[in-house]
């Protein structure tokens, strides 16, 4: 992990599932500028948690080794690395009720693993203390690659944050492109401009649309401004603006 990236942990509930999760939260990560670490070893994990901090521990339920009572105890001591960190339970869906009965003694949120990317990023940007997504459906001017060169093309946007966005189809786009963009706000007669970058694909399965996701690399003039006012309002009157 680089200077600057949060650090987040991730401590599978078994080994069968450290494919998983890593796989589930990696993509999700990205966006927050997060470097993930798997946590393995057993018990080991809570001298790692007691003795270096980290922006939020993900932890997969059920979990036997540590317990999550000796995983609460480490992290919450008094003289824990991790006292205030954070702390994501993914459960399965058939021990959702049980790791519910965590929350307030130690976890701050549970999530089924079969949760909706939507709902996984509403989680983290919670956690993180990141600005959160609003709905915003509209056409937008971006550029992608095709073949040797790039081609200007409308997009559908379905939805929207300070940091990136969400765009339906183009499905085949390749991550890391660079994609310059040009996106109209509801009531203001001059669209923001800049860069952004692909981060990830979005699937149907997970949230019914296939597309990808965007962070925003560059924005030209006063159009972050701009676009900070736009999504606080519509936090506030999330019916308004629909282009």
């Amino acid at each position: 992990m680089s200077d600057g990236e949060r650090k987040v942990l991730v401590i599978p509930g078994d080994r069968t599932a450290e494919t998983d999760l890593m796989r589930l939260l990696l993509p999700l990560l990205v966006p927050f500028r997060c470097g993930a670490e798997l946590a393995t070893g057993g018990y080991g994990v809570t001298a790692v948690v007691e003795h270096r901090r980290f922006d939020l521990v993900a932890v997969g339920f059920p979990i036997e080794e540590p317990p999550l009572t000796a995983l609460l105890k480490s992290m919450r001591w008094k003289e824990s690395a991790c006292r205030r960190t954070p702390l994501m339970v993914v459960a399965s869906r058939d021990r959702r009720e049980q790791a519910d009965e965590y929350v307030n003694r130690g976890v701050n949120r549970v999530i089924s693993r079969d949760a909706t990317d939507w709902e996984i990023d509403s989680a983290l940007r919670d956690l993180l203390a990141v600005e959160p997504r609003v709905r915003y459906t509209t056409l937008v001017k971006i550029e992608l690659p095709h073949g040797r060169r790039t081609e200007y093309t409308m997009a559908q946007l379905d939805n929207l944050s300070t940091s990136g966005m969400l765009i339906r189809g183009h499905g085949d786009v390749e991550v890391g492109s660079p994609m310059p963009f040009e996106m109209p706000l509801s009531g203001d007669p001059t669209p923001i401009r800049g860069l952004a970058e692909v981060v990830r694909p979005t699937t149907r399965e997970r949230e019914g649309l296939v597309g990808f996701a965007a962070r925003f690399v560059r924005i030209d003039g006063d159009g972050a401004d701009r676009l900070e006012r736009f999504v606080r309002q519509r936090m506030v009157d999330p019916g308004c603006g629909q282009v």
